[in-house]
């Protein structure tokens, strides 16, 4: 079953890129799921989006997941993955697709109807690899993007690489470094890759039938003014997530809220992001389910 899933997933790629066009490379800032958008991006465990030591799977089944949301100024994401243990590790192949329709071209004199509308888009598959020594993690991705606007195209590779430590039981400490590689010209110039560096922790507590995660993480990102700050919280009891997460930074202050809810071999999580731009309100949902 996971060997056809990834057969699949191959010949999503190839037709994939054969028509890619793209928003530009901050499209890899975007979070793929409801989780990563409502706590933050942080460099821990079942961040594999962030940190590639995060890859993890509980027990020997394959996961798929999906995702389809709203990011700032109309711009659309849709995401697909599958996790399984291979190689000893664990595995991960995730396809992101951006995309913002509706773009005019006009002249530079005033005119009732633009030339033409068109569309940006971009989109990357990402095939990751975790593992383990001892009380450490360790995990690299390899990424291949696709990006084009109007009629110009850029292609290019990146690579994240990231640890994970846990020096206690409860208690556990991340970091990653994404987005190294290079793009291929696109009208003259070659874009650059939105370079990050995070580090954070986690901590967790348990009671009668719930179990709650505090993180916070400090990120340093090319693409934004400053660092970026972050803390979120997941509190979980019995079939529910409850979700809640905070963002600073110099130019912007952020609020998330979401939840999960676990039936069977599914999961559903859905999340929405309040913040100080005046840009919209971000917004995701995701289906996980374990297959046989």
């Amino acid at each position: 079953m996971a060997t056809r899933i990834y057969q699949f997933i191959a010949f999503l790629f190839i037709v994939f890129g054969s028509v890619s066009y793209s928003i530009g490379t901050d499209f890899l800032i975007i979070p793929t799921n409801s989780r990563e958008l409502t706590v933050g991006s942080h460099p821990l465990a079942n961040f594999s989006e962030v940190n590639p030591a995060g890859l993890t799977l509980f027990g020997n089944k394959p996961l798929m997941k999906a995702a389809y949301g709203s990011w700032y100024s109309d711009v659309t994401q849709t995401s697909f993955g599958l996790i399984n243990r291979t190689f000893g590790g664990t595995t991960g192949i995730l396809i992101r697709y951006a995309g913002l329709n509706g773009l005019e071209l006009r002249t530079s004199s005033p005119t009732d109807d633009p030339l033409a509308e068109f569309g940006t888009y971009g989109a990357s598959i990402d095939l990751s690899h975790s593992g383990e020594y001892g009380e450490m993690k360790y995990g690299i991705s390899i990424r291949h993007l696709q990006m084009q606007m109007h009629t110009s195209h850029s292609g290019g590779w990146a690579m994240d690489m990231g640890v994970l430590w846990h020096p206690m039981e409860k208690t556990s400490l991340g970091f990653s470094v994404l987005n190294l590689g290079k793009m291929t010209t696109l009208n003259k110039t070659s874009p650059s890759l939105p370079t990050r560096i995070l580090i954070g922790g986690d901590t967790i507590l348990k009671g009668n039938g719930w179990e709650n995660t505090l993180m916070a993480t400090v990120e340093y990102s090319q693409s934004i003014s400053g660092l970026v700050y972050r803390i979120g919280n997941e509190l979980h009891y019995r079939f529910l997530s409850l979700l809640l997460g905070s963002q600073f930074s110099d130019d912007l202050t952020t609020v998330s809220a979401g939840v999960q809810v676990h039936v069977g071999i599914y999961k559903i999580g859905y999340g929405v992001r309040f913040g100080s731009q005046g840009l919209g309100n971000p917004s995701m949902l995701d289906v996980s389910v374990l297959l046989p």
